[in-house]
Parts: C-alpha cells; sequence; structure tokens
C-alpha cells in the first residue's frame, strides 16, 4: 500500500499491526496534514455485517469531539473499509510505562486517568461504548495528553466470527483487560470500561497486567477473570496508598453492580485521593552568594566602554529601527504580534474552562477571565472579584455540575483585532442541595475571548 492512494489519501508509512489490519500515516492531499488510516484486513473487509456494522458505528465516531479522544476524520468503504484519523506524534501507554521506570508514581497514574475518565463519560453521555480499553489503545502526546484511541472499533467486529479475532496474542483477541461479562459474552454497557480502566491503573502503577498471556492461556486467564480478585498492590509496590488498592477493588468488582456506576463516581474517587494526599508544590530555593565573598571594586567608565562599546552602539541601532517601525505604522506592529489561534485551540480552551468550573475552585476559573467582563451572562461590566462573589454563592447550593458540549454545533469566528466569538449548545447537568436527581438545561451559549484566550462575554439563551 506504501505510497498508493486512497480517495485523497497518499499513504506514505507503516506505522504499526493489530489483529484487524494496519495503520498508516499518510498525506491528506485535500487539507495538507498528516492523517493516521487504519486500514482492516480484507478478509474481515469482505464480511457484509463487518461493512454493515462499519458504516453505522464510523458515522458514531465521526460525531465524536474531544480533546482526550483521538479524532475519526473520515471513513472509507470503497475498495476496502479504512478509518481516517487524526495523527497523534507520541507514545502508547503500555511502551511510556516501560520508559518510566517499568511503572508510573501514583500520583501521575491518578492524573491521566483522570483524562481518559473524562473522555469516556463524554462518550458514554453519548451512548457510545469503547469495549477495547488497554493501554496499546492510549496515547500520551507531546504534550503529556492522554489520548483515547478506537472508540467504536471493538463493536464494527463484534460477532463476525472471524479467527482473527480469537487467535491468542493479537490485539483484538486478548482477553487481558476485559471484564468478566465480556468474557462471558455477555451484553455490555459502560461498567465494562470502568471495569477495564481499573485493569489498566492496575498496570500503570505496578508496571505488569495482573495476567501473562506467556505463562498461562486465555481459558485460565478468563476463569481468573471470572473468579479471581487482581493481585494485591502491596505485592509490587509498598508506597501506594491503600485508598487506591480500595479504589481498583471496586472499579474491577464481578459484578457490574457492585462497580462505580459511571465514570463520574470512578473520578469523584480519586479526586478525593488527590485530595486527602495534597502536597506543597516544592520550589526551588536559590541562595545569593553571601555578601562577604563580593569583592568590591571601583567602577572604571573606560574599561566598561571597551568591554561592551560594539554590544551598546548594536543595541542602539536596534532601538532606531524598532522606533522607526512602530511610527511608521503601527497597525504591522500589532499585526506582527497578534497570535492566530486555530479551532481547536479554541475548541481545548472552552473545554478547559468548563472542567474547571467544576472543581468549584476559583482559583483556577479566574486564570480563564479577562480583568474585566463585559458581559456575564445578565450582568455588565463585572470585574473577577463580583464574579467569584456570584460562582460562590451559587457552589453553595449547587455542589455538583457537568457540562457537556455539543461539538457539532461549535462555530468559530474571528474579528479584525484578533478577538474570537464562538457559539455552540451546551447541555448543563447539575444537582442542587438535598437532590438526588440530577437536572437538565439546554442552551444556546456564546463566549467572547481576546486575543490572549480570555473570556471578556459569555451570555446563553434556552
Amino acid at each position: 500500500m506504501i505510497g498508493s492512494q486512497i480517495a485523497h489519501y497518499r499513504i506514505d508509512k507503516l506505522l504499526g499491526e493489530g489483529g484487524m489490519g494496519g495503520v498508516y500515516l499518510a498525506e491528506d492531499l485535500k487539507h495538507k496534514r498528516k492523517v493516521a488510516i487504519k486500514a482492516l484486513f480484507s478478509h474481515l473487509a469482505m464480511q457484509q455485517t463487518v461493512r454493515e456494522r462499519f458504516r453505522y458505528e464510523a458515522s458514531t465516531m465521526a460525531q465524536l469531539y474531544h480533546p482526550n479522544i483521538v479524532q475519526l476524520l473520515d471513513f472509507i468503504d470503497e475498495n476496502g473499509l479504512y478509518l481516517v484519523m487524526e495523527y497523534v506524534e507520541g507514545i502508547e501507554l503500555d511502551r511510556y510505562i516501560i520508559t518510566q521506570n517499568k511503572h508510573l508514581p501514583w500520583p501521575e497514574a491518578v492524573e491521566m486517568l483522570m483524562q481518559i475518565l473524562d473522555a469516556l463519560s463524554y462518550a458514554h453521555r453519548r451512548g457510545v461504548i469503547h469495549r477495547d480499553l488497554k493501554p496499546s489503545n492510549l496515547m500520551i502526546d507531546k504534550t503529556g495528553r492522554v489520548k483515547v484511541l478506537d472508540f467504536g472499533v471493538a463493536k464494527i467486529l463484534d460477532q463476525t466470527n472471524s479467527p482473527s479475532l480469537t487467535r491468542t496474542g493479537t490485539k483484538i483477541g486478548t482477553i487481558l483487560y476485559m471484564s468478566p461479562e465480556q468474557v462471558k459474552g455477555l451484553p455490555v454497557d459502560a461498567r465494562a470500561d470502568i471495569y477495564s480502566l481499573g485493569v489498566t491503573l492496575f498496570q500503570m502503577l505496578t508496571g505488569r497486567c495482573p495476567y501473562d498471556l506467556a505463562l498461562e492461556n486465555e481459558f485460565d486467564i478468563s476463569l481468573k477473570i471470572v473468579n479471581e480478585p487482581l493481585p494485591r498492590l502491596s505485592a509490587y509496590y509498598t508506597d501506594i496508598p491503600s485508598e487506591l488498592q480500595r479504589i481498583i477493588d471496586k472499579a474491577t468488582a464481578k459484578s457490574p453492580q457492585n462497580r462505580y456506576q459511571d465514570c463520574y463516581e470512578f473520578a469523584e474517587a480519586l479526586h478525593g485521593l488527590q485530595q486527602l494526599y495534597k502536597e506543597v508544590e516544592w520550589q526551588p530555593v536559590t541562595i545569593e552568594p553571601p555578601a562577604d565573598n563580593v569583592e568590591d571594586k571601583p567602577f572604571d567608565w573606560n574599561v566598561f566602554w571597551e568591554e561592551k562599546k560594539y554590544y551598546l552602539v548594536s543595541v542602539f541601532i536596534l532601538l532606531l529601527a524598532v522606533t522607526f517601525v512602530w511610527l511608521e505604522n503601527t497597525t504591522i506592529h500589532k499585526q506582527i504580534f497578534r497570535k492566530h489561534h486555530t479551532e481547536t485551540e479554541l475548541k481545548a480552551r472552552v473545554y478547559d474552562y468548563y472542567k474547571n468550573l467544576e472543581t468549584h475552585d476559583f482559583d483556577k476559573v479566574k486564570t480563564f477571565y479577562a480583568p474585566q467582563i463585559e458581559q456575564y451572562f445578565n450582568s455588565n461590566n463585572q470585574n473577577q472579584q463580583q464574579i467569584k462573589d456570584l460562582s460562590e454563592r451559587y457552589w453553595e447550593k449547587t455542589p455538583k455540575e457537568d457540562h457537556a458540549i455539543a461539538w457539532e454545533t461549535f462555530k468559530a469566528k474571528e474579528d479584525e483585532n484578533g478577538n474570537y466569538t464562538v457559539r455552540f449548545t451546551l447541555s448543563y447537568h447539575y444537582r442542587r442541595n438535598g437532590q438526588k436527581k440530577w437536572q437538565v438545561v439546554t442552551a444556546k451559549t456564546q463566549i467572547k475571548l481576546n486575543n490572549d484566550l480570555k473570556i471578556y462575554a459569555i451570555t446563553g439563551s434556552n
């Protein structure tokens, strides 16, 4: 396939192969960008059941937009089956663990898991279950952000009766991270993903999967998954908090009814652990040399001029040039120093704003606001202190809230001054004090951000 072209994608390089097909680095000739293309093996692509399920699942996957989910950009069902995905430069979680002394410090593991849970919660609310969560389906990009791969792929391949799906050791065939109900062939829901994530957390903390296909066959492992709890963390490392053992035990309970019932519950348990062990960040201390060690010499202008004259003349000429350009055309100056932000950056900024809003920690939230807010819903010209007072009064009555953005409605526009207006539909889920049932409000929301991506206006309407 290398060098060939599929639609407007040129295949450049094989990135790897798994139980369902190969993954290729390709060039999107239409949009001038790199993409990853997953090509299903031909014997799978020829099966009518796979092709039918492919079209449905791919269209569903394409509607998922989340900073922690690898986005499906396109799908092709001519002369084969191909999924065109966002290309992520990074490393799979299982390989990353090996590079980090073969296991991760528990605070890092928990922080990563919180990102994954956020992505899963977003997908689960839209009725999408992953079904095949494992470290090799989790990517760490160059910024340290975790990205979930292959949403919906397991369902495309489900019930195909293909021998490639049961080969020991293949990526699709492995049962190492499957929930007991998956092993038994029972119907699954979002709690199967929670189980798989609990096993993944075990591997992040210990550097090893609780089961080993090199030592046991799949049948023996399936019996352990159904009947035996995971090994104890303390058997590998003694510095892991005992609370994490209880969290993993609940996430990997044999019965779905005994697990965390959704990603929010799982994340709440991890957040509670983070708060319990919250530490003051270490800051390096700079020590000035003692005054007694400094030799006091008289200042000599002649020596200073001889040493610095070429440097000073160069700086003087540069300052003259800059001043001339500034006076000649301040518009050019503004254009040079104005930052241009992509739609992806704007989406990530809005997403991060709402996630920080849900922490109810205004010190985090205020970093998203400009010093003066022109419009804050029904209030005009509010400063950060006024917004803090409004927010904290509201949070006292509403301890739990969740924001879900319909990313397919997201529109962004830049004005001539480099400011941005973004519009989207927001589903706001909240629970007031004393209430067990979540309330939902859907609103058309508009946020205005300056060139530094600080919010200076926010409005909403039903």
